[in-house]
């Protein structure tokens, strides 16, 4: 569980899941420092520009910092991969193992890690969800991850992930109220908006059907 008035940095990318736990651990009176961090994949210049639109709308929160930016470039050992090159994005018809980034919440986590402990904060939140198939998401890893962090800096870390048994839909239904149209989740966008048709477009489609909620995403295609 995430403590009340906790101050927590939360690895925000601007999707419906990491979104919605912002909109919780404000709720629950945590501090939180948003950080989002830049690896030179496809969609992120559409991504950071939502993300700054959804904090926008947060800002009278007396509980949230500002966004911090941080790099943590994989395009030179991920430069034949689809996340860097745009050939063979996952489409509609692709299953999510076909998304897998290697390394990615392992390099996520280590770098707001170092963030977290220059500002005094041993909670580092983010939003795998129950569907996540990947192996550096299993509670296992986060159990582990924060046993590695707490060695490292000589501190209690600890990694919280309050959404690993939710589903997506499940998510929507609980805030309906949420600005979901200003939260991004496209693997291949089209200028600033989603494409319609790649791998996360199909999931936030139908994750929006199941959930009952109008989805005022606008689609490209």
């Amino acid at each position: 569980m995430i403590r009340k008035s906790e101050r927590t940095a939360l690895l925000l990318s601007g999707g419906i899941d990491s979104a919605i736990l912002l909109h919780r651990l404000l709720q629950k009176k945590c501090t939180v420092y948003p950080v989002y961090i830049q690896s030179h994949y496809l969609w992120e210049h559409a991504e950071l520009y939502w993300l700054k639109k959804l904090l926008h709308r947060l800002k009278s929160s007396a509980y949230l910092k500002s966004l911090t930016v941080l790099k943590t470039r994989m395009d030179d050992v991920l430069k034949h991969s689809w996340a860097i090159n745009g050939k063979a994005v996952p489409g509609r018809s692709s299953r999510d193992e076909a998304v897998y980034l290697p390394g990615r919440n392992l390099l996520l986590i280590a770098k707001v890690s170092v963030f977290a402990a220059q500002n005094r904060i041993s909670q580092i939140a983010l939003a795998p969800l129950a569907s996540n198939p990947f192996p550096d998401a299993t509670h296992r890893f986060f159990r582990h991850y924060a046993k590695t962090l707490s060695l490292a800096f000589n501190t209690d870390f600890t990694i919280k992930t309050p959404f690993r048994t939710n589903r997506k839909y499940r998510l929507l239904q609980s805030v309906p109220y949420f600005p979901f149209e200003l939260t991004f989740s496209c693997l291949h966008p089209k200028s600033y908006r989603h494409c319609g048709r790649c791998n996360k477009c199909m999931e936030r489609k139908r994750a929006f059907r199941r959930s009952g909620l109008e989805d005022k995403t606008i689609y490209a295609g």
